[in-house]
Order: C-alpha cells, then sequence, then structure tokens
C-alpha cells in the first residue's frame, strides 16, 4: 500500500510537518551525521543538510526512492549500521505505520545506531492512499505514546516537545526529542 502512496507523487512531507522537522533540528545543541529513518523523498534530509548536518543518510523500503548512496533500502527495525554512528537521527510519523512490536524494536534500532539525540513524531490524524487504504495503523493516545517511549528509551532523557492535535491546527504530530 505505500508503493501505491508514493506512486501517485502526491504522498510527501506537508510544509507545516517539515518547518516542525526544520525548528526542532535547529533547537539541537550540535550538529554531526544525521539519519532520517523512513526518510520518504528525503525532504528532512535535504533540510538537515541546509542546517548543517553531514555527513546526511536516510532509509526507506520503497525501492524507487531508494538510490543506495543517500537513501538505503532498510525496515525500521533492522537499521543496516553499526552501534552509535549517527550523532543525530529523526524517525518522523514512521512509527504510526508500524505495526505493535515492530514499534518498540525501530526505537531500540534507532537508539542503537545514534549517539546523542533523537527527534521522533507520532501522528494520529488519518491518513489514506489514493485507493482508500488506511496507513496509519497503530494510533494510540499521545500520552501513552510518552509512557511508552520513557520506557522504550529508559537510560535516556525524554522530552514531550509538543502535543500532536487531531483537528486541523498548525501541526498533527505529537514531537519528542530523546537525548541518549
Amino acid at each position: 500500500k505505500y508503493v501505491r502512496a508514493y506512486a501517485t507523487g502526491t504522498y510527501r512531507t506537508k510544509p507545516a510537518r517539515l518547518q516542525d522537522a526544520i525548528n526542532d533540528l535547529r533547537s539541537l545543541p550540535m550538529r554531526g551525521s544525521f539519519l532520517d529513518v523512513s526518510c520518504g523523498y528525503g525532504d528532512v534530509i535535504r533540510e538537515a543538510k541546509a542546517l548543517g548536518f553531514e555527513p546526511c543518510h536516510g532509509t526507506e523500503i520503497i525501492d524507487p526512492l531508494c538510490d543506495g548512496l543517500m537513501v538505503t533500502k532498510a525496515w525500521c527495525h533492522h537499521l543496516p549500521f553499526g552501534d552509535k554512528i549517527f550523532d543525530v537521527a529523526t524517525m518522523l510519523d514512521v512509527i504510526e505505520h508500524l505495526v505493535p512490536g515492530d514499534d518498540e524494536l525501530a526505537c531500540r534500532e534507532v537508539a542503537r545506531v545514534t549517539r546523542c539525540h533523537i527527534i521522533l513524531t507520532a501522528n494520529n490524524r488519518p491518513s489514506r492512499n489514493h485507493i482508500g487504504e488506511d496507513l496509519h495503523i497503530n494510533k494510540r493516545p499521545y500520552d501513552e505514546w510518552d509512557h511508552l517511549f520513557r520506557t522504550w528509551f529508559a537510560s535516556a532523557r525524554v522530552t514531550w516537545l509538543k502535543e500532536g492535535r487531531n483537528d486541523r491546527g498548525p501541526f498533527a504530530s505529537s514531537a519528542w526529542r530523546i537525548d541518549l
């Protein structure tokens, strides 16, 4: 269903969501190597480069979005990188696409490959591809996500940056910063 969603060319990071990501990255106290897990078309990677992160890399499971250089084909719960090789990682609006169980594995994998900071978001708004298939299969109340992240990242400092809203407000995703 994600191949079908991306094939339309309209399944992209929305401007308000991208601006939230830029602001969250800009707020970090340092720059360095960067990984965007399940990066889609690479919009956040390009913005991270513009903010001074280098080298920048992404992962994706959709073949046409993977170039083998900047974007590697990989499942978010099995990343093909060594331990602690990225200074900063993002997993933006990904976790709601994962079945329960894979969500925790993905968080553990992102923590394994990251040294300093993780920014992740969860989006509880409905999302469907052009033929109506539900793309958000793992929706939870934001306070439940917060509790899970504090449990899964127990040895880190977890900060809930902002609470997402289900209305048509300026952002839909709740965001967390994990300082490892």
